[in-house]
């Protein structure tokens, strides 16, 4: 609630975003316990993004579990990146598309206001602290949904020229497609 609240700036720098991508995914990969297929499409050669690492990290691990959830633990994630804009306006952009029920048109028009939710146990701020990190970032979140064939959620962040700052994971080679299997005992 705090985060909503009091939303910070954070530390933006210069980073790649597919790297960010990466580790978030496999920091999620290590804790899960369904039967989602986790799947990377990350485009080589983004240029790089102005964002705080963490801040986008947050995003990223709220977009994936709210998917998850959405899908009742069953179904498949695909986690994408890809350059976007024209040479004036350059844009990279982040999606987590879902094979779950989508959004009804009575929950879209609701999705990014504090404290609306339609889980048991939410509290209804992780979208609206989202929208509030990216937009500090210069960015927006869009929504795609289709009744009955999945949602995706893109997040659209502005390119950086500044100097790249390291973020972990970031010099592994670049994957096209990878698929995330959960471990299962």
């Amino acid at each position: 609630m705090l985060d909503y609240a009091r939303p910070t700036k954070g530390n933006p720098a210069a980073v790649d975003v597919n790297g960010i991508v990466r580790r978030t995914v496999q920091i999620l990969s290590s804790d899960r316990d369904d039967e989602v297929a986790l799947d990377l499409d990350l485009v080589d050669d983004l240029p790089r993004i102005r964002v705080d690492a963490e801040q986008l990290r947050q995003v990223l691990m709220n977009l994936v579990r709210n998917a998850t959830q959405a899908m009742n633990g069953r179904g498949k994630v695909v986690v994408g990146t890809r350059a976007r804009g024209t040479p004036t306006a350059r844009w990279v952009e982040l999606k987590v598309t879902d094979s779950g029920p989508g959004i009804s048109q009575k929950v879209l028009k609701n999705l990014f206001v504090p404290f609306y939710t339609t889980k048991n146990k939410g509290t209804g701020l992780g979208l609206a602290i989202s929208q509030r990190l990216v937009q500090s970032a210069g960015g927006t979140i869009e929504v795609s949904t289709h009744e009955g064939a999945g949602t995706t959620f893109t997040v659209v962040l502005p390119v950086s020229e500044d100097p790249l700052v390291s973020t972990p994971d970031v010099d592994a080679p670049d994957v096209i497609v990878e698929r995330l299997e959960p471990d299962h005992p």
